[in-house]
């Protein structure tokens, strides 16, 4: 089941318009705006983390980012690895993002 929400805005260059659609479990998978029109569609893995993501400029792929992740001891994501390539197969730039969680005991 997939449900969208659409939101719109006025702009001092005019009409902006963007939509999001998201999955059954809240993720939002494709985001597009117009004028543009730009368009971002991603992917999910069985435990809803992104694994995937292509971002289209008037219809082209522009660029592609894939992610990977580091777990910890509970099975938690601490580290998030990111690489951003172009339609030429060109590394754009890679880099980390670090999730600290604290675990209380009872």
């Amino acid at each position: 089941m997939r449900f969208s929400t659409t939101d719109e805005t006025k702009s001092p260059l005019g009409e902006v318009s963007s939509s999001q659609t998201y999955d059954r479990d809240g993720n939002e998978v494709e985001f597009v705006t117009t004028p543009g029109p730009h368009k971002i569609v991603r992917r999910f893995d069985k435990h809803d983390w992104e694994v995937d993501e292509e971002d289209f400029v008037s219809g082209r792929l522009d660029h592609h980012t894939s992610y990977t992740y580091e777990v910890d001891e509970r099975g938690n994501w601490v580290k998030q690895f990111a690489t951003m390539r172009t339609l030429a197969d060109v590394d754009t730039g890679s880099w980390i993002t670090y999730r600290e969680i604290t675990y209380h005991e009872n």
